[in-house]
């Protein structure tokens, strides 16, 4: 018999590559799964696989108020449902997993993507960083499994909240690439965020002149971008593509010759990140400018897929790109090696195991 399960999440499910993959390897195991979803892009994109989703359309589109009225619906629809699981996509919906579990008799499964309260977002605003300190406090002592991206959250969160958790990668399907004739394209694919190294990239690209950056993504500071590049007079060598599927990010990326992963260290949020797209890039063969952060720094001695940056100074990441450039061709054949075990059909049978001991 199939068991059935809620997953809750703020994010576009459509576009949250990590949780589609967790939702298709579930579904192989005989679960039913009802997504709660916030829809926040209006143009359609075709799923991988048929699913039940629920779009949850509040009236307050940022804020606290948001959060507050989204975890309220939530319950709402919820609290007459009968289900076996719910799966909290991040912090943001753990709340309403810890009420529902005072009332109802089920599983609850929390997949921390990152630190909340750490995000560089709030790192000036105590309340709303106190606000989610005290929602995990109180929610993670009511949760059965817990999971995470990376194994510096894994330490973090014992050491702030007694909470053990299990490491779960975002690792992306092991993929068959014909590349395309490599051009002189920087690559960036995520949000468009505060703390994201973007317009450090912006003005290197004033000194990367034979270079163009495609951004793939939006966010909240698109328009302080596009200004910036005006005013470096670089426009024409910067391009915004907007949101892309996973099947156009793979063929977009396809022709790129190096990809960028820059973020802020102020942020504890990033700076114990281990990013998706970290790996997206290596199975798309692309070299990559990381960080120097713990994460990866280790992944880079382990697989010698790219070069770290020490800082978000234009110097640095100009000096990344020229390391890049003058071994090429290695970079792209560790690349090739390391996207045979950095795989979601290796790390997947992780979460399968814990869902079989749930």
């Amino acid at each position: 018999m199939s068991k059935s399960q809620v997953l809750l999440t703020t994010s576009d499910i459509r576009y949250d590559r990590r949780l589609l993959r967790i939702i298709k390897t579930l579904s192989e195991q005989d679960v039913r799964i009802k997504i709660y979803s916030r829809k926040r892009f209006a143009d359609p994109v075709s799923n991988q696989f048929s699913m039940d989703i629920h779009w949850v359309e509040p009236i307050f589109s940022s804020s606290i108020l948001f959060y507050a009225e989204y975890n309220f619906r939530l319950l709402f629809k919820l609290i007459f449902t009968k289900y076996q699981y719910v799966y909290c996509s991040d912090l943001d919906t753990l709340l309403v997993g810890k009420i529902l579990k005072l009332f109802k008799n089920f599983k609850l499964i929390f997949d921390a993507h990152e630190i909340m309260e750490a995000s560089p977002e709030i790192i000036d605003k105590p309340t709303h960083q106190n606000a989610w300190k005290w929602i995990c406090k109180i929610g993670l002592p009511a949760t059965d499994l817990r999971v995470t991206v990376s194994q510096s959250l894994v330490h973090y969160f014992k050491r702030q909240y007694q909470s053990d958790f299990i490491l779960i990668r975002n690792l992306p399907e092991f993929r068959t690439i014909v590349l395309a004739e490599r051009k002189q394209k920087i690559w960036y694919q995520g949000m468009l965020n505060k703390g994201r190294g973007l317009e450090s990239m912006i003005i290197a690209m004033t000194q990367l002149k034979d270079y163009s950056l495609y951004l793939a993504g939006t966010g909240d500071i698109v328009k302080e971008l596009k200004q910036l590049a005006l005013e470096k007079r670089v426009e024409d060598r910067v391009v915004f593509l907007g949101m892309l599927t996973e099947e156009e990010l793979i063929i977009r990326s396809a022709d790129a010759y190096i990809a960028i992963n820059l973020l802020d260290k102020e942020s504890e949020n990033y700076y114990f990140s281990l990013a998706n797209k970290t790996f997206d890039y290596i199975q798309a063969e692309l070299p990559a400018i990381h960080m120097n952060f713990p994460e990866y720094k280790s992944l880079l001695e382990l697989y010698k897929v790219g070069e770290l940056c020490d800082d978000l100074t234009p110097d640095s990441i100009i000096r990344a790109v020229h390391k890049i450039e003058q071994n090429y061709s290695n970079y792209c054949d560790q690349c090739k090696l390391a996207k045979k075990e950095l795989n979601w059909e290796a790390e997947s049978a992780h979460l399968k195991r814990c869902f079989i001991n749930l």
